[in-house]
């Protein structure tokens, strides 16, 4: 089980330390645990009644009423409210976060598919999916999440995003093609599933060949399709360092398509700069097609 600072555990349920501290000393809300130096620790039982505690707050409960539930009864309130699915941002989080520490895919999948049927991929990954990757980051840099608990959460998003990317061909003859890749040891690879959403979304034509893939299996894809544009991501810092080569190499192999790298501008050398098209947002990436669909 994880521990969390009280610092921590603000920073993730969004509730300030003084109202922590308020809440265990007067309600007796939390029960940490204490270093010898009296330093409170959180376990992950106290993490999930803090985010739990915040979709009851923000449904209309005191902290009174809350503080007086067994944590069994709090989830039974969260489970069972017939606003359990509700257009709240920080209930969708806080919920992700929790099927994440207790690989609860059902929790995942019974939040997350509900608001993307209601809102949309979109609207769900800027809103809610990506805040919620933040705040598991900071889990992860902290050290008070495992791996295999951020790898699960990561999976079910790609699994979400890739069974909502449509399978019906739309596009035409006259479609744009695009290329789209990450380069060898790259493996973050959620932007770029969700870059796919988008382009078949937009009636693009799609070779999508993944992640990690190594320069030189680019070549084999001329031989056989002709590639309008081409799409890649230069996130880890191998990536960012080996980017002028790479372009050098597309620029070589592809002359006549166009290039678009979802890094920032610094990455790349001046000389370069003149070769390629940089992303740095959905609504920039949005607008790109928009361009070249006219």
């Amino acid at each position: 089980m994880s521990v969390y600072t009280i610092d921590q555990l603000s920073r993730i349920s969004g509730f300030n330390k003084i109202l922590i501290r308020t809440w265990e000393n007067r309600y007796n809300l939390f029960r940490p645990k204490r270093t010898t130096t009296n330093i409170r620790l959180y376990g992950d039982d106290c993490l999930i009644r803090a985010l739990n505690t915040g979709i009851l707050r923000d449904r209309g409960y005191k902290i009174s009423h809350i503080s007086k539930l067994s944590d069994d009864n709090i989830k039974s309130l969260v489970y069972n409210q017939e606003e359990i699915i509700s257009s709240n941002v920080v209930e969708y989080s806080n919920k992700i976060i929790e099927a994440g520490i207790t690989f609860n895919e059902d929790l995942f999948n019974e939040y997350v598919h509900k608001a993307v049927k209601e809102f949309g991929l979109i609207h769900v990954y800027t809103t809610i999916i990506l805040p919620t990757l933040e705040k598991i980051g900071i889990l992860w840099l902290t050290n008070n999440i495992m791996p295999s608990q951020e790898h699960f959460i990561s999976e079910l998003v790609k699994q979400t995003i890739v069974s909502n990317t449509s399978i019906k061909d739309k596009t035409t003859d006259l479609a744009n093609s695009w290329l789209v890749f990450l380069p060898e040891n790259e493996h973050h690879e959620i932007g770029l599933l969700l870059s796919k959403y988008i382009l078949k979304e937009n009636n693009q034509k799609v070779i999508y060949l993944g992640q990690s893939v190594p320069k030189e299996s680019l070549e084999i894809v001329r031989h056989h399709k002709k590639i309008d544009n081409i799409l890649f991501s230069a996130v880890t810092r191998e990536s960012q360092r080996t980017i002028d080569s790479l372009i050098d190499y597309l620029r070589e192999l592809y002359p006549h398509s166009n290039i678009y790298c979802i890094t920032h501008k610094s990455n790349i050398k001046d000389d370069l700069s003149r070769e390629v098209n940089y992303i740095s947002s959905i609504e920039e990436f949005t607008s790109i097609l928009g361009n070249t669909n006219e």
